[in-house]
């Protein structure tokens, strides 16, 4: 159960407990926050349908769910690759997000709106997956360890957690989910979004000398937009 809360804890504005030093487990289970969001997002697609309208909630009750913290990293994370090295960590302690940044959130919101639309004809639980398919890209990049310099608190996590054992159970669970709702080209849209997610993450780990807060929860953003066009492309019918 504190496994459990701490991942909570960590990528969600849920709070079950008193806060403390993550569990050494906590990331095998963000597949439970991964699949929390991808309810949120099959309910309002389901209510309004792959529209402006079932984004909007989509990724407003995803936002309440996490605090926001995805789109926060994703702007940090550009408002980094914008500024000069050695101001880089200045920035990302930084309360308000940049120009930078915010430009890279409005892009973001045009892929997720155009990968909506694009799977218009997916059944709803196909829509469960991208946030759950996130929250394991998540996982996996804990488990490379190597901590940006500057950030202590996610120096500490990884001192305290299990990222590189832990990280394989919402691997299987996310890539089992994805056979059971979309077949075997749940393997492939998985597969596909994984890697070219890590290699986000290898990017930022580069640019910041380390991975840290904001990029893990950027990928979770990189990870929902691509899934979102590779099941366009594998799973939609050709035009």
């Amino acid at each position: 159960m504190k496994s459990l809360m701490s991942a909570l804890a960590f990528t969600t504005a849920i709070r079950l407990g008193p806060s403390g030093s993550p569990s050494r487990w906590m990331a095998a289970w963000l597949w439970i926050p991964g699949g929390l969001a991808g309810l949120i997002w099959a309910l309002a697609i389901r209510l309004f349908g792959p529209n402006a309208y079932g984004l909007g909630l989509a990724l407003t009750g995803e936002a309440v769910l996490t605090g926001a913290r995805p789109w926060r990293g994703l702007a940090k994370t550009f408002d980094g690759w914008a500024t000069p090295r050695d101001h880089r960590s200045d920035i990302r302690r930084q309360p308000a997000i940049g120009p930078v940044g915010a430009v890279f959130i409005a892009l973001a919101m045009v892929l997720l709106w155009a990968g909506v639309r694009h799977n218009a004809s997916l059944s709803s639980w196909v829509w469960v997956m991208p946030p759950l398919w996130a929250r394991a890209a998540m996982a996996w990049g804990m488990s490379w360890r190597g901590a940006d310099p500057a950030d202590l608190d996610y120096r500490a996590l990884l001192r305290t957690t299990e990222g590189g054992l832990g990280s394989w159970v919402p691997l299987i669970v996310a890539l089992g989910l994805g056979v059971v709702v979309s077949g075997f080209e749940g393997v492939d849209v998985f597969g596909a979004s994984l890697i070219l997610t890590g290699l986000f993450l290898l990017w930022g780990r580069k640019l910041f000398g380390g991975l840290n807060q904001e990029i893990v929860n950027a990928a979770v953003i990189v990870m929902e937009v691509l899934a979102l066009f590779f099941l366009a492309a594998f799973s939609a019918p050709p035009l």
